[in-house]
């Protein structure tokens, strides 16, 4: 038997709900706050975790259930008593550690059963407990990123002690290392922190905190931000984002007074920080730093990074040409001219920050317009000679050819545009003028054939007959990669394959006209461009 209650709730139209009278437990709360904001020693915030759990998506102080939003509301009017900054975030807290398996966990034939059951948590090892995902009392959210907890800091601070984790991973042994488990906890939490200790409060979490503070700082409170953004220049990190350094150039650029601007681009990016993702912010602020100004932080930063960030350093210039004339550009340009030579070094050839044949000729285009502007002949005679001069570092057709004609393309003219167009077709037509012709018989270099052995000797003696075409070599896997290996050392004009009919296979050798072929695909390239060049 079943007995079913149906009914309805409803409220009459004239009186309308009335919340609790709490006003005794806001002022108890108020004498609190009052009384741990001027308490010594006291931890920097208050976390108070909630009862009901919330997941990401719901988090929110109009999501909050019964006592949660009884309690919110208390510590909001409170905190708006007092100064107290309150908000809403997410408590993420992450072990790793030790484990063993119990062998309750097997079935039969050694089949798994369930991880709880077939491992035990041993030891936690390391454990990291942050708030984020934090909410305003108004449910606008506030992108501070993580900031950690202390266990002094809960209320109270056994409050996540008796949690059941989110989720646990075990991992079985493997080689010398033995069981581990993964355990991780989400809890939503209440914070409160007093508006005297913001910014050591900020500074427990990363950039992202503090440049969320920074730049919601109303225009009313030009002290509290200037003490905000001093703290941030004076305890800036050695090694940074490039975004962080982007995003806080304009935010200092806000400054009445550019100083502290002026001591951020000074004492970190000129100093070797820079990379190139700050040019943009970098250019916007130039109107607040004078002319003299401008130019000692430019050649800072071409002496610093000019060897290793050659083409960001040469687009920055550019620019502060374009806005505040070549004049203020032109001594760095002339750093960075003299570090030409040394380009590239000690960078790793896998990784191009800036030097790296690829970036070198928009970094010459870059330095033309710079030195072009100033019309500096002195500069523009010492770019071309050290280009010309070292080949190695500014070969011709991956770099100075390539910049020439994007010179050419945007109708640079002046001393630069114009050398580096004639460095390039003096190359190109020296090269168009060597005889070309097809090879004349079978015979192909033995130069970079420098082994002797037996198998070597008589690949030497095939590649040296002007008539034979084809040559096999019979022989175990070892001796045909030594031949092929020799081949390739070599760079002859020969195509190989595996003939695996038989054992052992039959290495077979080609004579071709690769050679003749590449130079003839050379010679219509250089055409083209010398055509494009005029």
């Amino acid at each position: 038997v079943r007995v079913a209650l149906v009914y309805n709730l409803v409220r009459d139209a004239r009186r309308a709900p009335r919340v609790p009278d709490a006003r005794r437990e806001v002022a108890r709360v108020g004498e609190v706050l009052r009384a741990w904001e001027a308490q010594s020693g006291a931890p920097p915030k208050l976390v108070y975790p909630l009862r009901h759990r919330y997941s990401l998506a719901e988090l929110s102080f109009r999501g909050l259930k019964n006592e949660d939003a009884a309690v919110a509301g208390v510590l909001a009017s409170a905190a708006a008593s007092t100064g107290v900054i309150f908000r809403l975030a997410m408590v993420s807290v992450e072990e790793t550690g030790s484990a063993e398996e119990t062998g309750y966990g097997r079935g039969r034939y050694g089949r798994r059963r369930d991880d709880a059951q077939a491992y035990e948590i041993v030891e936690v090892l390391d454990r990291s407990c942050t708030l984020d995902a934090w909410r305003r009392p108004d449910d606008t959210p506030e992108p501070m990123g993580p900031i950690p907890i202390d266990r002094e800091e809960l209320a109270p601070p056994e409050a996540l002690d008796d949690d059941e984790p989110d989720e646990v991973l075990f991992h079985e042994a493997t080689g010398n290392e033995g069981c581990s488990f993964e355990r991780t906890y989400r809890r939503a939490a209440l914070v409160l922190w007093p508006a005297s200790r913001e910014f050591e409060v900020l500074h427990q979490g990363g950039p992202e905190a503090r440049f969320a503070v920074l730049e919601r700082f109303p225009e009313g409170e030009p002290e509290r931000a200037r003490a905000m953004a001093e703290l941030i220049v004076r305890r800036w990190p050695t090694r940074s984002c490039a975004a962080h350094r982007a995003r806080l150039v304009p935010a200092l650029a806000r400054f009445p007074s550019p100083d502290l601007l002026e001591q951020f681009l000074r004492e970190v990016v000129c100093a070797g920080a820079f990379d190139g993702a700050e040019t943009e912010a970098l250019l916007a602020a130039l109107p607040r730093l004078d002319d003299s100004v401008v130019r000692q932080l430019a050649e800072g930063l071409a002496r610093s990074c000019g060897t290793h960030r050659l083409a960001p350093v040469a687009r920055l210039l550019h620019g502060v040409t374009a806005v505040r004339g070549a004049e203020v550009a032109l001594p760095a340009a002339a750093a960075l001219v003299a570090c030409l030579s040394q380009v590239g070094e000690g960078a790793r050839p896998w990784e191009d920050t800036g030097s790296g044949l690829s970036s070198r000729g928009p970094a010459l285009v870059d330095l033309a317009a710079v030195l072009d502007a100033g019309d500096d002949a002195t500069l523009a005679a010492q770019l071309l000679t050290t280009v010309t001069s070292h080949p190695d570092r500014w070969p011709m057709d991956e770099v100075v050819v390539p910049a020439a004609l994007a010179l050419r393309a945007r109708r640079r003219g002046g001393r630069v545009a114009e050398g580096l167009r004639q460095v390039a077709r003096d190359c190109l037509l020296a090269r168009t003028a060597l005889p070309l012709a097809p090879p004349l018989d079978a015979t192909r270099s033995t130069e970079g054939l420098g082994c002797r052995c037996a198998a070597c000797d008589s690949l030497r003696t095939f590649l040296a007959h002007p008539s034979e075409q084809v040559w096999s070599l019979k022989a175990a896997q070892p001796k045909r990669e030594h031949v092929m290996q020799a081949l390739r050392g070599a760079r002859s004009d020969v195509d190989t394959r595996t003939d695996t009919r038989g054992s052992p296979y039959t290495l077979r050798c080609v004579k071709n006209q690769a050679s003749y072929a590449a130079r003839v695909a050379q010679r219509e390239s250089d055409l083209l461009q010398l055509g494009r060049l005029g």
